[in-house]
């Protein structure tokens, strides 16, 4: 289980590579990332959200600031990728599960 700290910047980085090990191509695709309580809720309500469109890369790194985490509520939550192809095999993969914490400086 991976750790997110509140108030403090989180940056999860996917790398993208085929069955056969080549780099994914994602020039024509949109991914998504999202964290949320629980798997069934709705991708509007998802704590977190950030989206790369027509990624020049196969590695994908999310940025999200202090203040982006400073609210998220404490506890479990579960994290997906999701892969929008522009030839519509759209793809989506559970990425981790999380424990959102306190952090030493969280007032």
């Amino acid at each position: 289980m991976e750790h997110i700290v509140k108030n403090n910047l989180y940056n999860p980085t996917f790398t993208f590579v085929e069955c056969n090990g080549e780099p994914s191509d994602l020039s024509s695709c949109t991914v998504k990332y999202i964290l949320k309580k629980r798997k069934t809720d709705n991708d509007e309500n998802c704590l977190l959200s950030g989206e790369y469109v027509n990624p020049d890369t196969n590695i994908l790194q999310f940025e999200f600031t202090a203040t982006d985490t400073v609210n998220l509520p404490t506890g479990e939550a579960v994290g997906a990728i999701k892969i929008y192809r522009a030839g519509g095999k759209n793809e989506e993969v559970w990425s981790s599960e999380y424990i959102i914490e306190e952090g030493v400086f969280n007032g």
